[in-house]
């Protein structure tokens, strides 16, 4: 190995070297107290916040989940759904579910308003290839964290440009 081929090696292992050592610092690691005995603790838990209860839904829809579907929500909407449900079947129902979410290019969850501590609005904007719908999910707080008690009809916003359109 030629002396400048080894200095390259020896130049990459501490750039390795250097940025593991950061990076598990930032995750928590302390060396003193590694050397005494102690061990990693894990971060704190997260506060839960409303948009908690969204990306479940989002999640439960996208891979056909009925019931996880059905358990982010509460009250008269939770009923309205598992009457469709029941109406199409708990097979159909899923494909339904999954299908919508297929269209979806991305979304954006804005916290629209402030009310009180254990309710809120968030918005939450869908993009399509064609158009943007935007949506009000009025959210409960309770002992499990955030619900869905119901949801506003979604408002449809017409595009300039198609999703997904090239940029030149």
């Amino acid at each position: 190995m030629t002396t400048e081929t080894r200095a390259k090696v020896i130049t990459a292992a501490l750039g390795v070297g250097l940025v593991s050592f950061v990076v598990a610092q930032r995750g928590g690691w302390n060396p003193a107290e590694t050397a005494s005995g102690s061990i990693l603790q894990s971060a704190p838990a997260k506060e839960p916040v409303p948009q908690d209860a969204i990306y479940r839904m989002l999640d439960a829809a996208k891979e056909g989940d009925v019931e996880a579907y059905l358990a982010c929500f509460q009250g008269e909407t939770a009923r309205r759904i598992a009457q469709s449900r029941d109406e199409m079947g708990g097979a159909e129902f899923a494909k339904y579910l999954a299908r919508r979410n297929a269209e979806v290019k991305g979304f954006a969850i804005y916290e629209s308003e402030e009310g009180p501590a254990e309710s809120k609005i968030v918005t939450v904007e869908y993009v399509y290839e064609d158009r943007k719908e935007a949506q009000n999910f009025h959210l409960a707080e309770g002992p499990d964290g955030w619900i869905i008690e119901r949801m506003d009809a979604a408002q449809r916003m017409e595009v300039a440009v198609p999703y997904g359109t090239p940029v030149y």
